[in-house]
């Protein structure tokens, strides 16, 4: 067995290796080393070309070292200087090192190799052979782990075959110490290239390490983990988990096996009771939450579990200080989790099972115990590597941009306006401009702070990407009245500080939206008791707006058919009629007298008629609805001078000027067709 293994492998590497080395004579790097031969304790050089990288050279670039030692990746910052052939700086190499990687920052992007990463080996200084485990890292970082993630060191390109693997992790198998902290990975990877044929050198190489004089308990539940994840022999890996349980009375396997009871625990008594008792007997000072959560040693699915359930448990009885207190102690990625759970899903219920005031103080105390325990190396730790600590920073609020945004939009909307602005400034600098909910509420607590001309540029940059609301225009109007005198070109000029990309992209979306359906002829009422055929209006485009008095969508987006009207009320070749329809009161027809003499609307409204069929009043609704595939008010339809339906739009928008946009660019089409 062993010497067929070793056979199919020396033909494997010898094919391979040649492949490799072709690929590497047409691989043009971005980055390189000097000198190429590096050995710890030297200080080496590092040049890094953007423009070859693919970059260009206008953009900020920043370095990020990662040192492989004691078969672990840490992160440092890496200063650079710019010259006329690229960034460099210099390097250190640490006593122990065995391998290097390095991350470059262009801008927002991230440049950590293509087809090859930014790796390097390294030799040590005394011996000047190679440093043990950097050949087997430079495989197993260019393979997904066991749940499928990569390692930030790499990117898909960079991926590598199991057979491929085959080059690299025999070269160091008899080194027992690589073996012994890389075996679940290696194992992993061979069985994945030959199938259980290495079954016998992999148990043999596991029974090695497990009959150490030093070995420890982690070490024998890696190689239960191993057993049961890689040999699938759940007899074999409970085995030595009870070997385990009965060396150590007090470890890891003992606490693991508790909180799998914990786990199994079916009601809420049970599972408070449980967990009390667990934290008093092995609490998270003396005995780390991370070893519950490592993938080699621990079991993270029943402990997460075990905390998702605890976390649920006292969110339903509002025990506000025991949810505090797991969240000091509980894996900081769930942290995002369950404020996304609690806080943002929460709210969007009809019914939420909590008060907007009592969730926002929740959500604070969700996010202020990520920015305490972000700082902790646990909270950047990324499958092998850490990241350093200036570049985790950036990365942590990037990623979770979307808690720290909601957050702000929660406080602002309770008038909250400077806790909402100490969140919003955050994560400002990630959230770019498209967002209206954050515009809003970042818009709105710079203005009642006192910021006004922050809270400007914040307006003027969300309506350059058409993400705005009607209260950040009243700012922006306010201002525009105060230095023009008056508002009646405010439109305009609001329209021209949208993007242009913007705009033809909207317009784009129009163009393939336009239909050519027939009509449903009608003739109703309107307030004056006159009454108005479509068939009349033949020769002129028809913009009609069904809506009625009980649709608040309907009414929301009715300022901005005002302004639509406007534009077109010396144009006597369009005429608007707004179809008040599906009314339900006795009274309505007071009603929207009462209501457009209100808002001083000059619409003409019309009264839908009684459906022959339902007996309810939207009979000419329920004549264009089908057609159009529409389910609801407010309903918008277009129609052409020869009688045709050519554009429809559902739903109410608070955004104004581009709903007014949008009419009048259909309208334009359709007088551009006619001529």
């Amino acid at each position: 067995m062993k010497r067929r293994f070793g056979c199919s492998l020396l033909l494997s590497c010898l094919l391979l290796c040649f492949a490799c080395q072709s690929a590497l004579a047409q691989y043009k790097p971005s980055w390189r080393t000097v000198p190429a031969v590096i050995y710890t304790g030297d200080t080496i050089g590092v040049v890094y070309d953007p423009v070859v990288a693919g970059y260009g050279d206008s953009l900020p670039v920043k370095g990020y070292v990662y040192v492989y030692r004691n078969f672990e990746w840490k992160g440092y910052d890496f200063p650079l200087t710019k010259t006329d052939t690229g960034y460099v700086g210099p390097f250190v190499i640490p006593e122990g090192t065995a391998a290097l990687a390095w991350r470059f920052w262009v801008g927002d992007s991230i440049d950590n190799g293509r087809r090859f990463p930014n790796f390097a080996v390294v030799h040590d200084g005394k011996t000047r052979q190679m440093a043990s485990g950097a050949y087997t890292e430079y495989a197993l970082i260019r393979r997904r782990d066991r749940r499928g993630r990569i390692s930030p060191l790499v990117r898909e390109e960079s991926l590598i075959e199991p057979r491929v693997m085959t080059i690299y992790l025999p070269k160091e198998w008899l080194d027992l110490s690589v073996r012994r902290h890389r075996f679940p990975e290696v194992a992993l990877n061979l069985r994945e290239a030959y199938g259980n044929r290495v079954d016998s050198v992999l148990r043999a190489g596991a029974a090695e390490i497990a009959a150490l004089p030093d070995v420890t308990e982690k070490d024998l539940l890696t190689l239960a983990n191993v057993y049961d994840g890689v040999f699938e022999n759940r007899k074999g890996a409970d085995s030595i988990k009870a070997i385990a349980r009965a060396k150590y009375p007090n470890g890891l396997a003992v606490r693991l096996n508790e909180i799998f009871n914990l786990y199994l625990a079916r009601t809420d008594s049970a599972r408070v009771a449980g967990w009390d008792q667990f934290a008093r007997q092995w609490p998270a000072a003396a005995y780390p939450y991370t070893d519950y959560l490592d993938e080699h040693y621990g079991d993270a699915h029943f402990f997460t579990g075990v905390l998702r359930n605890m976390s649920n448990i006292y969110y339903r009885q509002k025990n506000w200080k025991a949810l505090s207190n797991l969240f000091s102690t509980c894996p900081y990625l769930m942290l995002e989790d369950s404020y996304t759970h609690f806080i943002d899903y929460a709210l969007r219920l009809d019914e939420p099972p909590h008060t907007e005031k009592e969730l926002a103080v929740l959500g604070q105390t969700i996010i202020d115990t990520m920015l305490v325990r972000s700082k902790s190396a646990d909270s950047y730790r990324a499958g092998r590597g850490l990241y350093a600590e200036s570049e985790w920073a950036v990365l942590n609020i990037r990623m979770n941009k979307s808690v720290f945004a909601y957050q702000a939009v929660l406080l602002a909307k309770l008038g909250r306006y400077k806790d909402a602005l100490r969140y919003a400034e955050i994560v400002r600098p990630y959230m770019g401009s498209s967002k209206i909910e954050f515009n809003h509420a970042y818009a709105l607590s710079l203005a009642k702070t006192g910021r006004e001309k922050d809270a400007l540029q914040v307006i003027r940059a969300a309506i350059y990407t058409g993400s705005y609301t009607p209260e950040m225009l009243d700012i922006l109007r306010k201002q525009y009245v105060k230095e023009h005198k008056s508002d009646k070109d405010f439109a305009d000029y609001v329209t021209s500080l949208i993007s242009k990309e913007y705009l033809e992209r909207q317009h784009e979306e129009i163009r393939k939206s336009m239909v050519n359906l027939p009509a449903t002829d009608f003739t109703l009422l309107n307030t004056k008791g006159q009454q108005v055929a479509l068939a009349q209006q033949k020769g002129k485009i028809v913009v009609i707006d069904f809506w009625a008095t009980w649709c608040y969508y309907c009414k929301l987006a009715m300022p901005g058919m005002q302004m639509a009207v406007d534009k077109y009320q010396q144009d006597k070749n369009v005429a608007f009629y707004f179809i008040a329809t599906m009314e339900q009161h006795p009274d309505y027809k007071k009603m929207i007298t009462d209501f457009i003499k209100e808002k001083q609307y000059s619409f003409n409204v019309l009264y839908d008629d009684k459906n022959p069929a339902t007996g309810k009043l939207d009979a000419v609704y329920a004549g264009f609805a089908p057609a159009l595939k529409a389910s609801g008010i407010p309903l918008k339809v277009i129609i052409d001078q020869e009688g045709k339906v050519r554009w429809s739009s559902t739903g109410g928008s608070a955004n104004h000027i581009a709903l007014a946009d949008e009419v009048s660019y259909v309208i334009e089409l359709l007088k551009k067709e006619k001529g």
